[in-house]
C-alpha cells in the first residue's frame, strides 16, 4: 500500500509526502486523547440545538481500534524534483500529497483494508 502511495503524482516528481507510523502505544493514546478533545470542542458550537447530540453520535476516528496509524507530512521544501513546478504554486506540494494519500486510501481500499 505504502508501495503504491509512492507512485502517486506530484509537482514535479517532488514526492513531498513523509509518511510515519505510529507503532508507541503511549504516543497512539495521546493522539486519540488530542482528537477526543478536538472534537469536543467542536461539538460545543452545537451546544443547546438538536445538532449536538447527532454530532456526538458520530464515529469520527479509529484511532484506539485500529492495527496501523499512520501520520502524512509534506515537506515543503523537497529535494527530489529541484524545485520544478513550484516557484509560482507552492501549495502543489501540499496538492500531491493529497494525491499520495488518495493512491493510498484506494490502494487499501481494493485490499478490503480501511
Amino acid at each position: 500500500i505504502l508501495h503504491c502511495a509512492a507512485l502517486a503524482p506530484s509537482v514535479g516528481n517532488a514526492q513531498p509526502w513523509r509518511f510515519v507510523r505510529l507503532r508507541t502505544p503511549a504516543l497512539r493514546a495521546a493522539l486519540a486523547a488530542h482528537v477526543d478533545a478536538q472534537n469536543a470542542k467542536a461539538a460545543a458550537r452545537y451546544t443547546g440545538t438538536e445538532r449536538h447530540d447527532r454530532y456526538r453520535a458520530l464515529k469520527l476516528h479509529g484511532l484506539r481500534e485500529a492495527p496501523e496509524v499512520l501520520a502524512v507530512f509534506c515537506d515543503e521544501q523537497p529535494a527530489a524534483g529541484h524545485g520544478l513546478g513550484i516557484a509560482t504554486m507552492p501549495e502543489m506540494l501540499r496538492y500531491s500529497c493529497v494525491m499520495a494519500i488518495h493512491t493510498l486510501w484506494v490502494s487499501a481500499r481494493l485490499r478490503d483494508i480501511g
